[in-house]
């Protein structure tokens, strides 16, 4: 069975509900069941939030400053008390449920408010940039570039740093919440992307990925659902390994190995312990992936053996190979290093 999430709506200043439809066919997309939560905050249940095994956090109205003890500035944008309040209301109950929260551009900022942070209430004349973070025109195409910082769960999950988002934005983070870090920034230092330090998903994103189809957008909401646990537990897949003449690794040989959710995959070495493996070439959640994947085998300059996955039929470089080993040796701390 899909999972659902719950989408906090968007209330209007007249009080009636909208959801964006990208925000719909995002979830949707990722294979799971969006769920609008009601309005107002008082009808937001325990049975609703025990039916909703995440919550996703929409764009909008910047948010009233006196939420985070501020004055309003003069160029601050439209707010929308009802809004605010409704929303606010709404994370407390779920963030002591302790279930995982997606939150998207106005989102973000709603969280780290939520959390006890503040935010420039006019980017473009308290931090000034050449970086232009909010288009003069509404289309969410406006582009910059943002890199991930490293050790986050997420970095690992989709690999490399440097990545394209779209921009548009009034506001940003200025302090951070309680418990929150910086999981990607802007090259002028705007915060981009945060997640909770504690034993909790909560991921925030200043861009709009709703209305992106690029590797990083689709990924971090396949991450989210997967985490969710929408892909049935743990699963097993055939390994066939691919040898250089002359190394011998005959615990691996014949293993049946254990996936995990995501991109990053637990497999079960022939040892029986539960290491750490980056598949390389899958575009798609490995939920989804069925067929077979090869081990694939080389020895770098120092003479140790290494390894990688990759699906059959790939046949990935050495190259590609190499810096799919080199990412998983510096973002995990286990690695599985085969007997010459």
């Amino acid at each position: 069975m899909k999972v659902k999430i719950g989408i906090v709506p968007a209330i209007t200043a007249d009080g009636s509900i909208e959801i964006d439809n990208n925000y719909l066919h995002y979830i949707e997309n990722a294979g799971a069941v969006a769920v609008a939560l009601p309005y107002p905050a008082e009808a937001v249940d325990e049975k609703i939030l025990s039916e909703c095994r995440g919550f996703l956090f929409l764009g909008g109205a910047d948010i009233s400053p006196e939420r985070y003890g501020e004055m309003p500035h003069a160029r601050l944008g439209e707010t929308i008390p009802l809004r605010d309040g409704y929303e606010f209301a709404v994370f407390d109950k779920i963030f002591n449920t302790g279930k995982p929260i997606f939150a998207i551009c106005r989102g973000m900022q709603l969280v780290n408010c939520a959390l006890g942070g503040r935010l420039y209430q006019d980017l473009e004349s308290q931090h000034p940039t050449a970086i232009q973070h909010k288009c003069k025109e509404k289309t969410y195409a406006h582009e910059h570039t943002a890199s991930f910082v490293e050790g986050n769960y997420l970095h690992g999950v989709l690999g490399g740093n440097e990545f394209t988002v779209n921009s548009y934005h009034h506001q940003a983070i200025k302090s951070l919440g309680e418990g929150l870090a910086v999981m990607a920034e802007a090259p002028d230092g705007i915060i981009e992307a945060v997640y909770h330090t504690g034993e909790r998903i909560l991921w925030g994103f200043q861009w709009h990925p709703e209305r992106r189809s690029d590797r990083v957008s689709r990924r971090i909401i396949d991450a989210f659902v997967s985490a969710l646990g929408d892909v049935g537990g743990r699963r097993t897949v055939k390994i066939t390994v691919d040898r250089p003449i002359g190394s011998r690794h005959p615990k691996f040989a014949d293993t049946v190995y254990t996936v995990n959710y995501g991109y990053i995959d637990g497999v079960i070495g022939g040892d029986g312990e539960e290491q750490d493996a980056y598949i390389i070439g899958v575009d798609e959640p490995v939920s989804e992936f069925c067929g077979e994947l090869v081990a694939v085998i080389y020895r770098d300059g120092d003479n140790e053996t290494k390894w990688v996955a990759a699906p059959v039929g790939l046949n990935p470089s050495v190259e590609e190979i190499r810096r799919a080993v080199d990412f998983q040796e510096r973002h995990f701390d286990s690695f599985i290093e085969m007997l010459n």
